[in-house]
């Protein structure tokens, strides 16, 4: 049988480092990335994942020009960017805004599909999204060593920047 496995990477509080990862075969549900010999694990995680690290400035710029110029548009989005500028270092979540992009490869390592995973996104608003999707499309993703499709979620944790006095 062919595996489809899906991994992902989440990032801490900064958004700069993956914490954790997930692996399952095709048609299951998630668990943690373990050598479980039926749900298996990605050939290819570590290497997608620090693809996204050695890009995770441009991941933040993109956030940050959301932020300070052309977003939030929607109420919710504005509610959400409000509650992270509110909240506090003490209270865990409380000051980040959750991002989650999803991105299906092919066993050569060509993107099939990328998009916002939005049971694990707080923002809504596209013109966010387009930014992360045209950066990753520009990314070179290794191939599978084993031949695997893969669907891997990459999760971020943006803080806003406090707004500066004057």
């Amino acid at each position: 049988p062919r595996w489809h496995h899906t991994t992902g990477a989440a990032a801490p509080a900064t958004a700069d480092e993956p914490t954790a990862a997930t692996a399952t075969a095709e048609g299951t549900s998630t668990a943690p990335a373990t050598t479980s010999t039926v749900e298996g694990s990605s050939d290819r995680k570590d290497p997608i994942a620090e693809l996204f690290a050695a890009n995770r400035p441009q991941f933040r710029a993109c956030f940050d020009a959301w932020v300070d110029g052309k977003g939030p548009k929607s109420e919710a989005d504005a509610a959400v960017l409000a509650r992270a500028r509110a909240g506090s270092d003490a209270v865990k979540g409380s000051n980040e805004i959750r991002v989650t992009i999803t991105i299906g490869l092919a066993e050569t390592g060509e993107l099939q599909n990328v998009g916002f995973k939005a049971d694990e996104t707080d923002v809504t608003d596209k013109t966010l999204e387009t930014c992360v999707v045209d950066l990753t499309k520009k990314m070179k993703f290794p191939a599978s060593p084993s031949e695997k499709l893969t669907t891997y979620n990459h999760r971020f944790r943006f803080k806003p920047k406090r707004a500066s006095a004057k």
